[in-house]
């Protein structure tokens, strides 16, 4: 989770902000990293949870957790009631990622040819 934090936090916590029409950070400080190397602390983490040496019963744990925990985002999100607006946002967020996407492949074929 952590992980997931640091590559997409800032653009969750915006979202979140909006979504919920939050006026103020209150909530929000699990967005929050303070002046750090995300890059090494994402590779520290990954290393150190790589080098744990747990049983095949402890393993089974974890995904049975993580598997528990997905369902439960599942079930809080299904039960979030967007407005219109933040219907719009998703369309304009859709949009840029579409133009974004047609405009790398369009440099990338002009690129090959």
């Amino acid at each position: 989770m952590y992980l997931a934090l640091l590559a997409g936090g800032q653009i969750l916590k915006r979202i979140i902000k909006k979504t919920l029409g939050l006026s103020d950070e209150r909530g929000l400080n699990l967005f929050e990293f303070e002046e750090i190397n995300r890059k090494e602390l994402r590779r520290q983490i990954l290393s150190i949870v790589n080098g744990l040496d747990l049983s095949r019963h402890q393993k089974d744990a974890i995904i049975k957790e993580k598997i528990r925990v997905f369902e439960m985002n599942n079930a809080l999100a299904r039960n979030i009631k967007p407005s219109w607006q933040s219907y719009q946002r998703l369309a304009v967020i859709s949009f840029a990622v579409f133009a974004a996407i047609s405009v790398s492949l369009y440099c990338l074929f002009k690129y090959l040819n």
